[in-house]
């Protein structure tokens, strides 16, 4: 299966959800950290 995941930046940091699969988000954090995390999906 493929979705979109949107990646939006802050004042804070990042995060990411995916409008396909409702209550699927991440909260704020480091670029480096996001890139780690989306690795796994």
């Amino acid at each position: 299966m493929k979705v979109t995941i949107v990646i939006e930046k802050d004042k804070n940091g990042y995060f990411a959800f995916c409008p396909e699969l409702k209550g699927c988000h991440t909260k704020v954090i480091p670029w480096k950290r996001f890139l780690k995390i989306s690795k796994k999906l």
